[in-house]
């Protein structure tokens, strides 16, 4: 018999879920100061962005990775009014990880400013062993 979903496996899901957000985030980010004119010199914010993106897509991918390793497939993400719930299979196990809005919100923020600041590792947290 397959090892039921551990904590490990369920803290996985949570960067799962938020990463794609913040690259999207990032990225229509990136349009609006290319295409704004307010700032003078934008190039300096989108290289910044830019770099950002490289790291969000790099933890992605090694969560991605976690996920082969550890026999993780997310098969639905649904918005609500307010929260997120992301229904997965485990190892032959089926479960649900629910986000709330406020949250979620809360966490992008902090994440997005470590990636713009190079101070955020999402997968050395306390929240998701490697």
């Amino acid at each position: 018999m397959p090892p039921m979903i551990g904590s490990e496996d369920y803290a996985l899901i949570k960067p799962y879920i938020i990463l794609p957000m913040i690259l999207s985030a990032f990225e229509r980010d990136k349009k609006i100061i290319e295409k704004s004119g307010a700032i003078k010199t934008p190039a300096p914010y989108v290289a910044m962005i830019d770099v950002a993106v490289d790291r969000v897509s790099a933890d992605l991918r090694e969560v991605r990775r976690q996920f082969r390793e550890r026999g993780i497939k997310v098969h639905t993400i649904e918005r609500g009014d307010f929260l997120i719930e992301a229904k997965f299979v485990c190892r032959g196990y089926t479960g649900k990880f629910h986000l709330r809005d406020q949250y979620l919100s809360a966490e992008a923020g902090v994440l997005m400013h470590g990636y713009l600041t190079g101070k955020t590792d999402v997968l050395a947290s306390d929240d998701v062993v490697k």
